[in-house]
């Protein structure tokens, strides 16, 4: 029988706001209904964060210093995971990022439908991108610059439509999880268009303003 694994990634280190997760952890945590956390995993290197997990009767994946490392991809240690658990390659990941604390989960059965309705084998999110990568330059020396996208454009309306990828949620099969990129992008993954701009908490001032917003 197909399990539906719901996996929080909540690894201790981060450089940009310390202990990011075990602040974040919360928000994600308290909103899974109690039906689904027989198969939710919070896969952590945290003692804390295992304490505060246990105490709210979800699974615990203890991460690899391997894949614990900054410079760990997120497949590294979602392969990490499926393998530890003996998933099964009809199994599903739903992979929940602590970063996105607006997400609810009535969001997240709303995009798992989209993703059943349209046959998909991975997903991701999508948003409006800030720029066009057509206005894009590579930095060089001599105050230089080479363009990202070689082309001869000069009106914004001839320009592609692209748009900006998110992990406010990602689902995978087992089975495309040795064919996706480090970022979990496949040739055939769904983009899941957002229709409203979601906090993506990375550093201190993430926090202040996203925490400004719910008084």
């Amino acid at each position: 029988m197909k399990n539906i694994y719901y996996i929080i990634p909540a690894r201790k280190g981060s450089k940009g706001l310390p202990f990011k997760n075990r602040k974040l952890l919360p928000f994600t945590l308290e909103d899974i209904p109690d039906s689904k956390k027989s198969t939710t995993i919070v896969s952590t290197d945290d003692e804390y964060i295992v304490n505060f997990a246990k105490s709210h009767g979800v699974q615990i994946h203890s991460r690899s210093v391997a894949a614990a490392a900054d410079t760990a991809s997120t497949k590294d240690f979602v392969l990490e995971v499926a393998h530890d658990f003996n998933m099964q390659l009809d199994d599903e990941i739903i992979l929940m990022y602590l970063t996105y604390p607006e997400r609810t989960f009535n969001d997240v059965e709303k995009i798992y439908k989209f993703f059943k309705d349209n046959n998909g084998v991975s997903l991701l999110c999508r948003e409006e991108s800030n720029i066009h990568p057509y206005r894009a330059f590579y930095a060089l020396e001599g105050y230089k610059g080479k363009k990202l996208v070689e082309h001869d454009l000069c009106r914004r309306q001839d320009y592609p439509e692209c748009f900006m990828s998110s992990h406010l949620l990602a689902i995978i099969k087992v089975e495309y999880l040795h064919l996706v990129d480090s970022n979990l992008h496949h040739p055939q993954t769904l983009f899941y268009e957002l229709n409203k701009h979601n906090a993506d908490i990375d550093n201190k001032q993430d926090l202040e303003t996203f925490m400004e917003k719910r008084k």
